[in-house]
């Protein structure tokens, strides 16, 4: 029998044989295998939906926080310079009563006097 010929009987039975398996991996396994692969794609599906929803709601966090600090840093300046204010004010206040305490009613008269004409020769 020559391996090359060509067998009818053969041929026949090779078609059945591959039709009838067809069918049977096509009822039993290809059903089975692609819902596996749907539910596995929508597993990931889920997965990159949740991934992103974190993703923009960690941002939300992250600008809210930005804003927060932003506003934190000015009120602990706006306090700064209230707290410095308030020390100018005192310092000044008490360098007041220890210059009227020091200096006579003729020593103060002159250095207002000083003063003015230190001012008007600024303005001019």
């Amino acid at each position: 029998m020559d391996l090359l010929a060509i067998n009818p009987g053969l041929i026949f039975w090779t078609v059945v044989t591959f039709v009838i398996l067809f069918l049977l991996l096509k009822k039993f396994v290809w059903g089975p295998v692609l819902d596996a692969v749907e539910r596995r794609e929508q597993s990931l599906k889920d997965l990159f939906d949740n991934a992103e929803k974190n993703r923009k709601e960690a941002q939300e966090l992250f600008d809210r926080y930005q804003r927060a600090k932003s506003e934190i840093d000015r009120e602990r300046q706006k306090a700064v310079d209230e707290i410095r204010d308030q020390v100018v004010k005192i310092s000044l206040k008490a360098a007041e009563r220890i210059i009227k305490k020091m200096i006579n009613e003729r020593d103060h008269r002159e250095l207002i006097q000083q003063a003015i004409s230190d001012i008007d020769t600024t303005i001019k």
